[in-house]
């Protein structure tokens, strides 16, 4: 049986070149994929005691990056309160603004069962139209690793021998 495949030279060197690309996957058993932040959102037009967002995390993790829209921001502004909550403890953040949209920050750890509530408190008119959306990049260890075969990786990138 012959491995390496081909008539010419260049024909060989190219089957050469396959063989030894499988083997180099083959080293490395598995492949990983990146795990993208895991976008939380919502729509209020009128808020319910001052409430925009509740959401609950289940696992632990990193709540990144934050935007707020207001389609109709009091000229007062509006005062932007998360309250991250475990159990009984809490830990607050608050935000005074006249702009919208606004960019937040918040960088914070979370922990699974967390609840995340998000209030948005006008300073005097009544505030509506409150879009708000945040990322959040669960930890590594707590997602699912998609595993590859290596024979499939090689179904796909097209470099079957044989």
């Amino acid at each position: 049986m012959k491995i390496i495949k081909g008539g010419t030279l260049e024909e060989q060197m190219k089957s050469v070149d396959v063989i030894l690309d499988r083997f180099s996957r083959r080293l490395h058993k598995t492949a990983r994929a990146i795990v993208t932040p895991y976008p939380i959102s919502s729509y209020v037009d009128t808020p319910i005691e001052d409430i925009v967002l509740k959401y609950m995390f289940p696992t632990n993790g990193t709540l990144k990056a934050g935007y707020m829209f207001v389609e109709k921001m009091p000229k007062s502004g509006v005062d932007l309160l998360i309250d991250i909550g475990i159990g009984e403890l809490h830990r607050s953040e608050q935000t005074f603004t006249k702009k919208s949209p606004i960019t937040i920050q918040p960088n914070i750890s979370i922990s699974a069962g967390s609840r995340l509530t998000v209030k948005v408190i006008p300073k005097e008119e009544e505030v509506s139209g409150i879009w708000i959306a945040f990322l959040w990049a669960p930890d590594v260890k707590n997602v699912v690793v998609k595993e590859f075969l290596i024979d499939e990786l090689n179904k796909i990138s097209g470099n079957n021998i044989g």
